[in-house]
């Protein structure tokens, strides 16, 4: 597809809806999909993923969007609030990248669905603003609307028209992989606009990497910018002999972004490089990026950071040069990133430290979207098996504790509790909502989908959260079949998912709606004896910290 949606999200910056299975009243007659979505799941799932960092994800949302239907397209017109409170914004963009995307050549059916879909939601509007708003989007579909053709010389020009991106996108694609490289190193040399080198970037592979090294010099500053971020994003160690030495670059924004490469990137030689700027100009960047380091803390460089007055307390994951584990420190008060460790209480009972405040060795999946940052992991993976980040452990029976914050208002992930790799532990497995409930955009959320919950299967107690920013505090207990999930100190759901469900985890004919289930889905691996325990991702904007647990199958 012409994937121009991305850009428009991120030319004005819109907050997207948060929430993976939906609270929304759309006919539960639509057929589900593979992963068990009806089209209700479907359509929220898509807007939680809206801006789309990745372009393939967007593609796959857009046209799993159009698969819903009329109707479904039509739902996203009933969410809009009346049109004086101005809070319609995700609603309106997505409706205008839909129509956007069946304007495109090839996309007749795909129009005729979208068409019929805007006709539906003008017919029962009473917002006379959103009603403008809907026929101007379905005019766009009559047959007179032209799609404007540009070449990819034209494209610099063009940017930051979405439009443009998304046929420099589809230029790039058509041309044979050598000719593909040259024009997207000459797109970051010559454009002026920062939109079409990082979408240059992200077409590019390693025959692009090597190019860029090599002509580096010959790149614009504001360029070379753009490919030390990619360089970090990509964990590309092999042009660390570039990206360190632009610690020390004239323009600050370059050498910050140095930096942060360094920190995603990893190795000797970048830490090495890190301690040694804590002394620099950009002392705070450097902090920040020894905190996300892409590796472990050898115990020289705990050493060396003590003396620099910034003092870890060790956990596990802390070692020796020759890999025995560190004896465990005290903190400092002048640090703002200290590692983790248990109570006492928690030692003695036998928990583990799962997240220690700067490791991921404990988890596997996406760690390019959960980053240690100052202590916590900061998350901004979208809905989808990729997105999430797994233990490297399975469990049966635990208690599983951690503290989270929401840094802004409907955020929205999970955690799935006996679950495998690459499915939706709603339903393979069971996952328990972490959802900023009270936000204006859940207004009509159902029981079953608030925080705590054991998502289809159990409704929690309400509970009210403080302002944002705040840290909360979770243990969910699993014992066999019984739930207990209790917040800041309060126990808000305690049930047997058995019982919840008369043990019919599966509806009795395949395709029906499940008449046990309170979401009348089927969840086919809710009783999973054993399984891996994840943070299921869905959006930006959540942060994770004191992660342990106390495995009681031992």
């Amino acid at each position: 597809m012409k994937r121009f949606l991305l850009f428009l999200f991120i030319l004005f910056g819109i907050d997207a809806l948060s929430i993976v299975h939906p609270p929304f009243s759309i006919a539960e007659s639509f057929a589900q999909d593979t992963r068990h979505r009806v089209a209700s799941t479907i359509i929220a799932d898509g807007l939680a993923q809206l801006p789309a960092r990745n372009l393939d994800v967007l593609e796959q949302v857009m046209g799993e969007i159009v698969g819903t239907g009329p109707e479904g397209i039509a739902s996203i017109a009933d969410m809009m609030l009346p049109s004086g409170q101005g809070k319609n914004a995700v609603f309106e963009y997505a409706i205008d990248g839909l129509t956007n995307y069946a304007t495109l050549p090839g996309r007749e059916a795909q129009r005729d669905i979208v068409r019929q879909g805007l006709q539906t939601a003008i017919d029962r509007c009473t917002d006379e603003g959103n009603r403008a708003f809907l026929q101007n989007q379905l005019s766009k579909l009559s047959p007179a609307s032209q799609v404007v053709k540009h070449s990819a010389e034209d494209l610099a020009a063009l940017a930051p028209n979405a439009r443009a991106m998304a046929d420099f996108r589809d230029k790039v694609t058509a041309m044979k992989p050598k000719k593909q490289t040259s024009f997207l190193l000459k797109t970051l040399k010559k454009s002026d606009d920062r939109q079409l080198r990082v979408t240059a970037l992200e077409l590019g592979g390693d025959a692009l990497a090597e190019a860029v090294a090599k002509d580096y010099d010959r790149l614009p500053v504001d360029a070379q910018t753009d490919v030390l971020r990619w360089w970090g994003n990509r964990h590309d160690s092999r042009y660390l002999d570039i990206v360190l030495p632009a610690f020390s670059s004239a323009d600050s924004t370059q050498a910050r972004a140095a930096i942060e490469a360094a920190g995603r990137i990893g190795g000797e030689s970048a830490l090495t490089a890190l301690i040694k700027a804590l002394d620099g100009p950009y002392a705070d960047a450097a902090k920040v990026a020894l905190t996300a380091y892409n590796g472990t803390l050898t115990a020289d460089a705990l050493t060396t950071l003590k003396e620099k007055g910034i003092v870890f307390t060790t956990g596990p994951s802390a070692t020796s040069a020759d890999g025995t584990a560190v004896a465990g420190a005290a903190s400092s008060s002048s640090s703002s990133f200290q590692r983790a460790v248990l109570s006492q209480e928690e030692a003695e009972a036998g928990f583990e430290l799962l997240f220690d405040g700067i490791s991921l060795d404990k988890w596997k999946g996406n760690k390019t979207s959960y980053i240690p940052i100052d202590g916590a992991i900061s998350v901004s993976a979208q809905y989808g098996a990729e997105g999430n980040l797994y233990t490297t452990k399975t469990y049966s029976d635990f208690v599983f504790r951690f503290e989270f914050c929401f840094l802004q208002s409907g955020i929205n992930n999970g955690v799935g509790i006996r679950t495998r790799e690459g499915v939706d532990a709603a339903y393979d497995g069971m996952e328990i909502q972490i959802l900023d409930h009270d936000a204006p955009i859940y207004k009509d959320l159902r029981p079953y989908q608030q925080h705590g919950a054991v998502y289809g299967i159990i409704v929690p107690e309400h509970v009210t959260f403080g302002e944002l920013g705040t840290w909360n505090t979770e243990e969910i207990r699993a014992v066999g079949d019984h739930i207990t999930v209790t917040v800041n100190g309060k126990v808000i759901l305690d049930g047997n998912i058995r019982e919840a469900c008369q043990g019919h985890n599966m509806a009795p004919e395949e395709g029906k709606p499940n008449p046990y289930t309170v979401d009348h889905q089927s969840h086919p691996g809710l009783f999973n004896r054993e399984g891996l325990i994840s943070f299921c991702g869905h959006g930006e904007g959540l942060k994770l910290r004191n992660i342990r647990i106390l495995d009681l199958s031992k």
